[in-house]
Formats: structure tokens, C-alpha cells, sequence
């Protein structure tokens, strides 16, 4: 079917224009830069605490009912972001890149629509820079490559004051609806949605007062727009009125600069950023100032007045009730949760850029923001590159590693978050859940077979948990030896081995092995060689293949560490130099018979003179069936 020639004529202009338009060549570079901004690295990180949440709530495993719950009862939070990605898992796989992405693609859309709420108030130049400003913001990216809801807020948010920028100039069935639809799905974003429409609400009101026109189709147009919020957000009353009966919360008590610090916080408190937004700010409010007190004919043809009203308003309602709140029953302002006030922000700091009259002034003053907020992302924070967040994953890796040692995990604090690690890597082991200490007394005292444990983790993460106090330590020491004791970025894994282990899968080599050969060094115990070589006492093995895992380190002479070889029988397993550091080595080997077999380590480079004596010490002995 041929195109006629006057909509093939229109299509070509409209398809050249978007090309020929500068200001649209800026938004599709900015957008450009978005994505590549949100999706870099963008799992290169560990899920942390709050978004292992994530991942089990909306686990596509569960049912909706159970989604619910959890949403009362543990992770206070409205249901859109965790539907969103319950139905993400169900269809792209349940996994943290897949998770990330809905919040990355949430973050480039905020984008888009800062840009055209920008050009919505005070034309194309405005949305541009709004639109810059917020691709390059230090906290629209940190939430864009989080799996947690706030970014969906700020999403939502941005749109709501595109619709209400909108309904305040024109009437209309569509903005009517656009608005409300918007507000709500803020109000089902975040619970902080609900202060920010308040704040958009108390703004109409304002402008109903000083409205001389027609009063009526205003009052109207907000009332229509309020039942419809009221009927869309009835289902979810109950639940909020359960969250309101909340007596107690881990947030600690409210700092009185907390405005100032959120604001800079917004921006990554960067000192590089604080003179230009301040600047931007004020000469914000000095322009305000001059056009004078809202005047009813103008005020939804000024943008500065409409503006400055709506964010002032909605910024105050959206600090003050959850801060009066906080002082009067319980502490609940944080900053991450005013996430949804960050695009008034934003649009006031670009208005102060907009409104400079010279070109030139502008363009490097703009310029200068962006390289400064790219300066503070990549080379003061090293964004991508810094761990920033509790290695869960990494500290699931390293369990994972040996399936020897795949035994049960004491996990004191953070056990139903990082069930979805232990799920995604398949390790068998149980978790014993409650306090370190009372556990380690449990399996020390063997008080039912469930604690009879020829091995056992013991992890912490999230908040630097501390390890097991002195006494339990000592306590365990004396039936159990400490194999691994690993720390990662906010978290660490300690693996004990039981002294008297005989199992045929697994054996200890325990120092009571080399009888004549231990000793003491730095609080550690050691089988030493100090000679040529030492021998074990009979050991029982059954016929069959196995690994011997050996950790040594040694002392040097003339620069050289001893040399050591590993027999079992008079057969030969493996040799290999030592460091001044403790190392690991695996050799394997074949009992054919079962047999009692004795294991020699030979030293056969020993050497002492002024410059030292080379000695090994070995740790410890493992011996695996394969």
C-alpha cells in the first residue's frame, strides 16, 4: 500500500526536524548519557540488605497474599514497585541484573519527564537543562542502580508536577485524569507520595484563593481529581492505617539541619556542587522577588510564581508533617524517603540557571555543573568502582566455593535476607538462626543431634556484626579449629572444623597427629618442621581417592623458604616451596587398601645462617574423599 504523497511529505519533515532541531539533538545526547550513567556497573555490585528485601517479597514464588504480608508486617512500603518486579522475575528471570534494570529504566525515564516538565513551565531551554541536571544527579543514579522503590518515586513524582503544571493552565477531562493517575501512583510508590500530593493539593488551594477568574472550574477540576485518588487508594487504606499505629522504628532521632543535609545530600554533598546550587537558589528566589506578589490575573501565565509556590509548598509539606511526626510519636524522616520532593529541586536549581540573560554566562555555568557533578561521580566517589555496598554475594561465593565444606551456617542477624544468595548458588547446608554465643553452646554441649556438627559457618553482615565474643572463642577452641576466617566489604565468614572429625568424607589432621612436633607461634598453634622431616602417627583411611588440602607458611634463609614434599606411605603426593604467608595447596592421591598410613612432610632444603633458619609451620591438614 503506497504512502500518499502529502503524509509522506509530512513524515519526512517531521522525521528531519527531529534531527535539524537542536534542542532535540541535546535531549537525545542527554538520554544517550542517562543510560550509559545507569546501566554501567550496573551489577557489578553485591545486592545489599534492603534489596535482598526486594528479591524475597516480590520472589515469583510467592503468592500475592504473601507479598502482602510482608509488606505490613517487615518492609513498610505501597505495592507498585514490588508488583512491578514480580512480574519482571516471572518473565525475564529472577535475578538482581534483571531486578536493577527496572530501576535503571525508571531512572532514564525521570529523565525524559524532567524534561518536559521543565518545558511545560518555561519552554525547551528549561527542560533541557532540567532534564541535564538530572541526568548527571548524584542521587537519581544512585537509585536508578538500586532495587528498591525510590526511584520509582521520583519517577512518579516528576510526572505528577508535569500533570499539575498542566491542570493549573488548562482544564481538561485528559489532564484531569493524567494528574490523578499520576498522583496516585506516587502514593502507591512510596508513602512519602502522600505528602508531596498533599503539598500539590494545599498549592491548588492557594491558587484557588487567589484566583479571581473562574474559581469554580478550578474547585472542580481538583475535586475530580481528589475522589479519584480517594476511590484508586481506598484498597490500601487499611494498610495505611496500620502503618500509622507504628510505635517504634529504626530510624534515631532527628537532627535539626536536616534540611540542609538532605538538600545537599540530594547532590552527593559534594563541596565541589554547594556554591552553584546555592547560587542557582537564590537568584531563583531574587527573580521571584522582582516579578512581586502573585497576582491573580498572571499567576498561571508566570512561571516563576506558579513555580515557586507549588515547590515551595510541597517541599515544606513533605519535610514538616513526617519531622513533627517524628518529634511527637515516632522517628520517621530520612532522606531517601524525601526522594520524592528531589524533582522541585531540581527544577528550581535549572530555573535559576535559565533565567541568566547572558548566553555565553549560561552555557559555561551549565557546562561547569555537569563537568563538576561527572568530576564528583567518577573521580572524587569513584561511583563505579567503590564498594559501597555489604558484599552478601561475594560472601555467598566464597561458602560456596569447596562443596566440603557446604555444613550448616550460624547466622545471627541476616538470615531470611540472605536466603536468596544461599538459594541462587544451591548450598545444602542448614541455618541455624538466633544468638552466636547460645548457638556455639548448643553444638559445644551436643544438645540434640541437630548440633552434633562435624563443621559449621558462622557469618555477619550488614552493620559490621561483631564475631564471637572472647569466652565462646576460647570455648570453641578446644573441639573445634578455625579452617577460614575471611572479612568482606561490610561482612565476614569464619568456617570451624572439628577437632576430632573422622569422617570418611572429610578428616582433620588434627596436632595431636605429630605429637613431638608442635609448638607455638603468635598464639597459634603449629606442626613444625624444623629438620629434614617429621612423621604422623598411624592413621586408618579407607581404600579410595582423595584431596589433601595443607596450609603452611615458613621462614627464609638467603631469600629462599623451605621446600618441602608430602608423602603418605612412603608415596610421593605433591611438593612445593612455602611463603612468608599463609597459603593453601590441594594434592591428590589413591589408597588402594584400607590401611593405617602414616604422612611425612619433608623438608629437604634446611638451612641456617646469619641471615635466618628455614623452618615450615603447618596449620593444618585436611584429607577429602574425592
Amino acid at each position: 500500500m503506497s504512502i500518499p504523497l502529502e503524509d509522506r511529505k509530512s513524515f519526512e519533515w517531521k522525521k528531519s526536524a527531529i534531527f535539524t532541531d537542536k534542542s532535540n539533538l541535546w535531549l537525545i545526547a542527554i538520554i544517550i548519557l542517562a543510560i550509559f550513567l545507569r546501566f554501567l556497573a550496573l551489577d557489578r555490585q553485591s545486592l545489599w540488605l534492603d534489596e535482598l528485601h526486594t528479591m524475597n517479597e516480590a520472589s515469583p514464588r510467592l503468592s500475592l497474599k504473601e507479598l502482602f504480608s510482608y509488606l505490613v508486617c517487615c518492609d513498610e512500603h505501597p505495592p507498585l514497585y514490588f508488583f512491578a518486579e514480580k512480574f519482571l522475575f516471572i518473565v525475564f528471570g529472577y535475578t538482581s541484573m534483571v531486578a536493577r534494570s527496572l530501576s535503571a529504566i525508571l531512572g532514564i525515564g525521570s529523565v525524559w519527564l524532567m524534561y518536559l516538565a521543565g518545558k511545560e513551565l518555561n519552554g525547551k531551554r528549561l527542560g533541557l537543562i532540567a532534564a541535564a541536571f538530572t541526568c548527571v544527579n548524584y542521587y537519581n543514579i544512585q537509585y536508578s542502580q538500586e532495587a528498591r522503590d525510590y526511584i520509582m518515586a521520583f519517577f512518579f513524582a516528576a510526572l505528577s508536577f508535569l500533570f499539575f503544571f498542566r491542570l493549573i493552565k488548562k482544564a481538561g477531562r485528559k489532564n484531569i485524569w493524567f494528574y490523578a493517575l499520576s498522583a496516585l501512583a506516587v502514593m502507591y510508590s512510596h508513602y512519602y507520595g502522600l505528602f508531596l500530593v498533599a503539598g500539590q493539593f494545599l498549592t491548588a488551594g492557594i491558587l484557588w484563593i487567589l484566583e479571581k477568574g473562574d474559581r469554580k472550574q478550578l474547585f472542580r477540576n481538583f475535586l475530580i481529581c481528589a475522589i479519584i485518588i480517594v476511590i484508586g487508594y481506598l484498597p490500601w487504606l487499611s494498610i495505611l492505617k496500620d502503618m500509622a499505629q507504628i510505635k517504634s522504628f529504626w530510624i534515631g532521632a532527628i537532627d535539626t539541619n536536616f534540611a540542609e543535609n538532605f538538600f545537599y545530600g540530594y547532590f552527593g554533598n559534594s563541596g565541589l556542587l554547594k556554591p552553584l546550587l546555592i547560587f542557582a537558589l537564590i537568584y531563583f528566589c531574587i527573580n521571584v522577588m522582582k516579578v512581586g506578589l502573585p497576582v491573580s490575573e498572571r499567576i498561571k501565565s508566570s512561571p516563576l510564581q506558579l513555580s515557586f509556590i507549588t515547590f515551595f509548598l510541597t517541599i515544606l509539606i513533605t519535610y514538616m508533617i513526617p519531622y513533627l511526626r517524628s518529634l511527637l510519636v515516632v522517628p520517621m524522616l530520612f532522606d531517601r524517603y524525601t526522594i520524592v520532593v528531589l524533582p522541585a529541586f531540581i527544577l528550581a536549581i535549572a530555573f535559576g540557571f535559565d533565567l541568566i540573560a547572558s548566553n555565553g554566562i549560561r552555557s559555561i555555568l551549565i557546562t561547569v555543573f555537569l563537568l563538576l557533578s561527572l568530576t564528583d561521580i567518577f573521580v572524587v566517589k569513584k561511583f563505579y568502582t567503590t564498594i559501597r555496598k555489604t558484599q552478601f554475594r561475594e560472601l555467598t561465593e566464597y561458602i560456596v566455593r569447596d562443596k566440603r565444606y557446604q555444613f550448616p551456617i550460624v547466622n545471627e542477624r541476616t538470615s531470611w535476607q540472605h536466603q536468596y544468595y544461599l538459594d541462587h548458588y544451591h548450598y545444602k547446608g542448614r541455618v541455624l538462626v538466633g544468638k552466636k554465643e547460645a548457638i556455639v553452646d548448643s553444638i559445644l554441649s551436643k544438645s540434640s543431634p541437630a548440633y552434633d556438627l562435624q563443621g559449621f559457618w558462622i557469618i555477619g553482615a550488614h552493620g559490621n556484626e561483631a564475631k564471637l565474643a572472647d569466652a565462646s572463642r576460647a570455648a570453641l577452641d578446644t573441639a573445634y579449629d578455625l579452617l577460614e576466617d575471611t572479612a568482606f566489604y561490610d561482612a565476614w565468614a569464619q568456617l570451624y572444623i572439628s577437632k576430632h572429625s573422622v569422617s570418611d568424607q572429610l578428616r582433620v589432621i588434627g596436632m595431636d597427629k605429630f605429637p613431638n612436633n608442635v609448638a607455638t607461634l603468635d598464639n597459634q598453634r603449629y606442626i613444625v618442621v624444623w629438620g629434614s622431616a617429621v612423621t604422623s602417627v598411624p592413621i586408618p583411611i579407607k581404600a579410595g581417592h582423595y584431596n589433601m588440602e595443607i596450609v603452611s607458611k615458613g621462614s627464609s634463609s638467603r631469600n629462599i623458604f623451605p621446600h618441602l614434599k608430602l608423602y603418605v606411605n612412603d608415596q610421593l603426593i605433591g611438593e612445593y616451596f612455602v611463603t612468608g604467608n599463609l597459603g593453601k595447596k590441594d594434592f591428590d592421591f589413591e589408597m588402594k587398601d584400607q590401611t593405617n598410613a602414616l604422612i611425612k612432610i619433608e623438608m629437604d632444603n634446611d638451612f641456617a645462617d646469619a641471615t635466618g633458619d628455614r623452618n615450615a609451620f603447618i596449620r593444618r591438614i585436611i584429607i577429602s574423599k574425592k
